[in-house]
């Protein structure tokens, strides 16, 4: 059985290329960079494959950009960037929250020397650009080595406390 044929394989490495690749040919379908190296990437997933995504990308000096990224895969539109702290970001993860009462998108963060933060993404359509907010912290923070993992976290609109 064959992937999709816009099926998209996000790349980054130590000299902050970012690269989109379609699985299936292996081909290069479009590419950007970041001041410093990659060290996570997540993205929004769609509901139709004629969406834009959104791809967030985690850097060696503790920034975060993030990009809109068009439905073919070869076109990135800066979207923003942020500095979480001077540390690594080792992992990101996205989620949509969806609830009968409310939707909130987040991403979770894992950095070297920084508590885990779990961050709500606010979309200002009037400028079309995202916020992210800190909705939670989790401590303690790593300080012996990298944290390579994915999260999930589980929200609850009821007391909003967050499991992770």
């Amino acid at each position: 059985m064959s992937p999709a044929p816009l099926t998209f394989l996000k790349t980054g490495d130590k000299a902050g290329l970012i690269g989109v690749h379609n699985f299936s040919t292996a081909t290069m379908m479009g590419s950007t960079k970041v001041p410093s190296a990659v060290t996570a990437i997540a993205w929004q997933e769609n509901r139709t494959e004629m969406e834009d995504q959104i791809l967030y990308v985690g850097c060696q000096t503790g920034e975060l950009h993030w990009f809109k990224l068009d439905n073919k895969g070869a076109v990135f539109t800066p979207l923003g960037s942020a500095t979480l702290t001077g540390a690594a970001i080792t992992s990101i993860q996205w989620r949509a929250q969806h609830t009968h009462q409310w939707c909130m998108p987040s991403l979770l963060i894992s950095q070297m020397r920084a508590p885990t933060r779990l961050l709500s993404i606010q979309y200002n359509s009037q400028t079309e650009q995202q916020l992210l907010e800190v909705h939670a912290s989790f401590p303690p923070a790593p300080q012996a080595s990298y944290i390579r993992s994915t999260f999930c976290p589980l929200i609850s609109n009821r007391s909003d406390n967050c499991i992770v």
